[in-house]
């Protein structure tokens, strides 16, 4: 019988992206897989359910659900998630109200009271990072022990929510066994990054730490009170080796918020990269105020091909608002060592923030114009929970409280002076006008004749045309 079964909710592809859905992201749970690590290797058997990856309706993941018949169930959940994560619980209940339901993920962790009052078939949320508590929390629920001394948690007592005290967070993360990848069914020809961050395939997405220090209004890592926490480099070697070997992947995603916040650290990786000389090519995201020239020429010699950054905004206003910490010029100056490095670079931009006007708007527009960058990805200002924009957002436009399209995909928020209609033409211009450009349209074409993957050229392409000839609302 297993112990323990991680679900990973099924998620809509057209809901969660939208127009993107084709050239979407199918990554691997890392969240579930070092939970899984941690349980196995403390003798509970355990079982992943990636509903999302193996396309299972949620009827379908509650069928297997109850085929499986856990002892203890655990749901991880994003905010866009949660009522999915919801559903699934309430019918598991329906049909078998013995089985503990524990709730995890960064939306529970934003609003561990609200979550819980407002789904109630949850019986228990872990807060913050889970490795830790979800031994402690599965030894409890065994031995049928008391969960008050379990730390990190929120969980009901006679009709009662109680609150245990907060979970320090895991200094050293090199005593954290590999993640099983072998749980995920199906691992890799089902998973791959979205196709601006993979070259060849089997390709997957890994982090090489934990959390960012900086204080950027519209992210969510506060929920990691802007910790952050590095993997050593001989423990990513040994996970990238145990990925090659084990499932021949070729391509990575390293999905870290800063990869390159550690100077030293990134040298000494691509140093041992190079030197061992296992063929790997990879793509990371980063800051623009945390590479060089030097460091972006080893990067590309050890394999790196493409880098991504939070442009944000070609307004300086905007920039100051969002606590960013970078300039424009820092922006201009990081792209062109890119360029002379040899690597391809993405540029997120963040569109319908308080600040947004016509203005800014054209400021933006002019700015993409003028720098050395490859792709543009502009996502709509999403205020998350727990994110400081989060609290007073109303002041400051329409905020639609429909979790599920809490995206970056979706305009679920549109500032005052704009309305949605606007917001999506504002898209369709920075792609028209980026895009459109020739000597864009000549940088692609000559990506046919160097071995630049056809599926991926036509999936770029098709998507373009669909934001472009977008119908109006």
């Amino acid at each position: 019988m297993i112990d323990i079964l991680f679900i990973n909710p099924p998620l809509n592809n057209e809901k969660r992206l939208g127009d993107f859905a084709s050239i979407g992201s199918h990554n691997p749970p890392i969240n579930l897989l070092y939970l899984s690590a941690v349980t196995e290797k403390n003798g509970f058997k355990t079982q992943i359910l990636d509903a999302e990856a193996i396309k299972f309706s949620i009827g379908l993941t509650v069928q297997e659900i109850l085929k499986i018949e856990p002892k203890f169930l655990a749901i991880t959940a994003m905010t866009l998630s949660i009522e999915t994560a919801f559903l699934i619980a309430k019918k598991v209940k329906a049909a078998n109200k013995e089985i503990p339901i524990i709730i995890g993920g960064i939306h529970l962790t934003s609003l561990p009271e609200k979550t819980m009052t407002d789904y109630q078939y949850f019986d228990i949320g872990v807060i913050g990072e889970g490795e830790i508590t979800i031994i402690e929390l599965l030894n409890a629920l065994t031995k049928k022990t008391t969960l008050e001394k379990v730390k990190g948690i929120i969980y009901r007592e006679n009709g009662r929510l109680k609150t245990t005290p907060e979970r320090t967070f895991i200094e050293n993360l090199n005593e954290l066994p590999l993640p099983p990848f072998n749980l995920l069914s199906g691992f890799p020809k089902k998973y791959r990054p979205s196709f601006q961050k993979f070259k060849r395939l089997p390709s997957t997405l890994l982090l090489t730490s934990r959390g960012c220090p900086y204080q950027c209004i519209y992210c969510d890592s506060i929920g990691l009170k802007n910790s952050y926490r590095s993997y050593s480099t001989d423990y990513i070697l040994k996970l990238v080796k145990y990925l090659q070997n084990d499932f021949g992947i070729k391509d990575i995603n390293f999905h870290d918020d800063c990869f390159t916040l550690q100077r030293k650290n990134t040298i000494k990786l691509c140093n041992a990269l190079t030197e061992e000389n296992i063929g790997l090519t990879w793509s990371c995201q980063t800051r623009v105020d945390l590479v060089d020239l030097e460091l972006l020429q080893l990067m590309k010699k050890a394999g790196c091909w493409s880098v991504a950054f939070g442009i944000e905004s070609g307004s300086q206003k905007v920039l100051d608002y969002f606590k960013k910490g970078i300039t424009l010029e820092k922006t201009r100056q990081a792209l062109d060592w890119c360029k002379s490095a040899g690597l391809e670079t993405i540029g997120f931009i963040i569109m319908g923030h308080p600040l947004e006007t016509k203005e800014t708007m054209e400021e933006t527009l002019s700015f993409l114009k003028q720098i050395n960058i490859n792709y543009i990805l502009p996502l709509y200002f999403t205020p998350f929970p727990n994110s400081e924009s989060f609290t007073e957002i109303e002041k400051h436009g329409a905020l639609e409280k429909d979790w599920n399209r809490f995206t970056t995909f979706n305009p679920v928020f549109i500032p005052r002076g704009l309305s949605e209609n606007i917001l999506n033409n504002y898209q369709k211009n920075i792609f028209s006008s980026f895009y459109l450009r020739p000597n864009t349209i000549i940088k692609f074409l000559k990506k046919i004749f160097t071995g630049y993957p056809l599926k991926k050229i036509i999936a770029e392409g098709l998507t373009f045309l669909k934001i472009l000839f977008r119908s109006k609302k």
